[in-house]
């Protein structure tokens, strides 16, 4: 009985340092840093898969659109929860910007460039009337052109446009 672990000690570390070892890493996507799901991750799938994303939980709502006004408001008073919650809000607003360069062909902003022409460009939008046999309101008209609140908003406008435009095509 003088072979080493013949009493089971090896067997047993070896069977321990295994289990630690079979132990999954990062199980999903909500285990990432926000930052790192909307930098590294967002910007490679396409903004509509950003919308059933979204549905996924509170947190990837939050990423794709930021803080609404009732978490803002139990932030009030925590400095750092404040400013996380505003550093999402900009990778948020960073993420429809982006989407609107893609999809519509905006002009990309240059540098920190933060209200020059091309980004209040960027929030002009129209709405659009989505019923094709409405003989007395047209499709588009100057009237309904507006300045939107968010990129979000500007993106989701642009896309009803482009989705009642290419209706015939799509069936």
């Amino acid at each position: 009985n003088n072979i080493p672990g013949s009493d089971g000690t090896y067997s047993r570390i070896i069977s321990s340092r295994m289990n630690k070892l079979s132990t999954p890493l990062s199980a999903s996507l909500d285990d990432l840093p926000n930052a790192i799901v909307a930098a590294s991750i967002l910007p490679f799938v396409t903004a509509t898969d950003w919308l059933n994303f979204r549905l996924a939980s509170r947190k990837f709502y939050e990423i794709v659109h930021g803080h609404d006004v009732g978490a803002a408001l139990q932030g009030f008073g925590h400095d750092i929860g404040a400013t996380q919650q505003q550093n999402e809000d900009e990778e948020s607003k960073a993420l429809w910007l982006l989407a609107l360069v893609r999809d519509y062909r905006f002009e990309q902003q240059k540098g920190d460039e933060e209200d020059d022409g091309c980004r209040s460009l960027m929030y002009q939008t129209i709405r659009c009337n989505p019923d094709p046999d409405d003989e007395i309101n047209p499709f588009l008209s100057t009237s309904d052109v507006f300045t939107a609140s968010t990129a979000f908003i500007s993106w989701k406008h642009w896309r009803k446009i482009d989705i009642c435009l290419h209706r015939d095509e799509h069936g």
